[in-house]
């Protein structure tokens, strides 16, 4: 698998071989996630009913540090009823930012 772009008649196409690899890795992540995710929802749970905020274990070398945040109140700013109800502030404090090339895959 050298070159992950190759031809198939006149279109681009990527590789078969590098189209399987990223399905296997992607669902392979996806279980990974799933289990993790179940993982930190009992430890959130349990951490909670048992109050405790901080804990850290080390298995094989790893240090796992996992801290309980409690539920907060937090405020955001509506930029897009501040943009409609007043335009040219909007446009007076509003900053224009190059961001980096970036792929978006979806794998379905």
């Amino acid at each position: 698998m050298n070159e992950l772009i190759v031809k198939s008649g006149d279109t681009d196409i990527i590789d078969p071989q590098a189209v399987q690899a990223i399905v296997e890795y992607t669902l392979a992540v996806k279980v990974a996630e799933a289990k993790l995710d179940d993982i930190k929802e009992r430890l959130r749970e349990e951490m909670e009913r048992k109050n405790v905020i901080k804990l850290e274990s080390e298995a094989d070398d790893m240090k796992v540090t996992v801290n309980f945040i409690a539920p907060t109140d937090s405020e955001s700013f509506n930029s897009k009823k501040f943009r409609k109800d007043h335009p040219d502030l909007y446009d007076e404090y509003v900053e224009i930012k190059q961001k980096s090339g970036y792929l978006k895959m979806k794998v379905a």
